[in-house]
């Protein structure tokens, strides 16, 4: 990324799309994972089922908006896939485990895809 002086904001280089928090992606690797059905507007988010009250029953479902899926899975998505980065396939690997190895999200879709 590279500061744009003349609105005040970062902006991704010619060839690179913005993905999540300040960081670019090859635009190509961007619209490969795009192809392949991986990017949606649901990838940042997590839905914590099963949650108890402090009645102990179980209430409705809860889904927040992660800052850590938004900055970490792009990068660590299309370097897994697309690089064969071990590291990436390992911080992919943690963002299914943060959601719970739910096989419904992107996160773990896409490394069971891998």
């Amino acid at each position: 990324m590279k500061f744009n002086a003349g609105t005040n904001k970062c902006e991704c280089k010619s060839g690179y799309t913005e993905s999540g928090i300040d960081s670019c992606v090859l635009t190509t690797d961007y619209e490969q994972l795009n192809t392949e059905g991986f990017v949606q507007n649901v990838y940042n988010l997590i839905t914590y089922h099963d949650i108890v009250n402090s009645q102990g029953r179980t209430g409705e479902p809860v889904t927040v908006e992660s800052d850590v899926m938004s900055q970490f899975y792009f990068h660590s998505a299309i370097a897994c896939k697309y690089h064969d980065d071990n590291q990436a396939c390992q911080a992919l690997m943690n963002l299914c485990i943060l959601q719970l190895y739910n096989e419904q999200t992107l996160a773990c879709l896409m490394f069971k895809n891998i």
